[in-house]
């Protein structure tokens, strides 16, 4: 595991600090298809073991790829996975035989089989399955959230075989918990089954209140945050189903 090399794909709120977590224990590549942040992350790194780049052929050094790339909605309030099949087909393009592919990013279940594994194959020529292998763990980073990080965090690891415990062992020396299953799509399930309370009320907040009115009334539905999380898109507050606001 010494020898191994991870690269994460997608430098935001949740690529940054995985690439910085692994760099702690293996050689890591942070990559990032913008050019700025790429000059950015690099004049402030310190450290030896992990690289920022902007170059996709880096990417054939990882033996562990990890997708976190934006999914955003369309104006038509649908699924945006174009940069989901961006970063697939890049990574398909300089994937190196033998690598584990794990999609990080925030989708609707059968995206990691039905989407995201047809294009690897097809970029790289190789077979999932006998030449690589995919899986599939949820970002459960909370922008802005200080206290809930990566390392204090139960992590959920999905693969589509066995064979995708090769994983387990790394993520256990960073994660508090590991929770881990061999079907991606019982976990791709409890993904949304988890985030869909938060995300229904930050969503109806905001679409009838002001700011400042919906962020009250977040805060009065048990949804805990700094009181400016509405404010600004770099941060998502916490949901609590089951914990009532004692000022009301």
């Amino acid at each position: 595991m010494k020898n191994k090399t991870v690269c994460v794909v997608g430098l935001g709120y949740v690529g940054l600090p995985l690439a910085k977590a692994f760099s702690t224990h293996l050689k890591t590549v942070g990559f990032d298809i913008d050019d700025k942040k790429i000059e950015t992350l690099n004049h402030d790194n310190n450290e030896d073991n992990i690289e920022f780049t902007s170059d996709p052929s880096k990417i054939r050094q990882a033996d562990f790829v990890l997708i976190a790339v934006p999914t955003p909605v369309t104006k038509f309030k649908e699924p945006d996975l174009s940069f989901v099949k961006s970063a697939a087909k890049t990574v398909g393009k300089n994937l190196k035989r033998g690598a584990i592919v794990v999609l990080e990013s925030t989708v609707y279940p059968g995206v990691t089989e039905e989407i995201v594994k047809p294009i690897l194959e097809e970029a790289s020529g190789l077979k999932c399955g006998e030449d690589f292998k995919i899986g599939y763990s949820p970002e459960r980073i909370n922008p802005g959230d200080d206290e809930h990080t990566l390392n204090k965090i139960t992590k959920i690891v999905a693969g589509m075989d066995k064979l995708f415990s090769k994983l387990k062992p790394l993520l256990k020396k960073l994660l508090k918990e590991l929770l881990s299953k061999n079907s991606a799509m019982d976990f791709k399930l409890f993904e949304v089954w988890m985030t869909k309370p938060r995300g229904m009320v930050i969503a109806d907040a905001r679409n009838v209140m002001p700011t400042s009115n919906a962020n009250f009334l977040c805060r009065c539905m048990a949804i805990t945050s700094e009181p400016s999380f509405i404010q600004s898109r770099r941060t998502t507050p916490l949901y609590h189903p089951l914990r009532t606001h004692k000022n009301l």
